[in-house]
């Protein structure tokens, strides 16, 4: 990551590059790559996190339904 910078500013200094416009160029890349990493472990962890949430939805539900149950069977 450094290394690019130092490539940047060396290109500056011998063929006169215009070092804002590379910089900047650079740092809107590098954003860009470490979003996509970002959104990649979110979704990773959002898909971990489906199996224990419907688990615990169909859990809820079980405990909702089971007194009517039982009162219609011993009715």
């Amino acid at each position: 990551m450094l290394d690019d910078v130092a490539d940047i500013m060396r290109g500056s200094a011998t063929d006169g590059a215009a070092v804002c416009k590379a910089l900047r160029a650079r740092t809107a890349a590098l954003n860009a790559e470490l979003l996509a990493g970002q959104a990649a472990e979110a979704n990773t962890a959002s898909e971990k996190m489906t199996a224990p949430g419907a688990l615990l939805a169909v859990l809820v539900m079980l405990l909702m339904a089971f007194p009517a149950v039982i009162r219609m069977l011993t009715v």
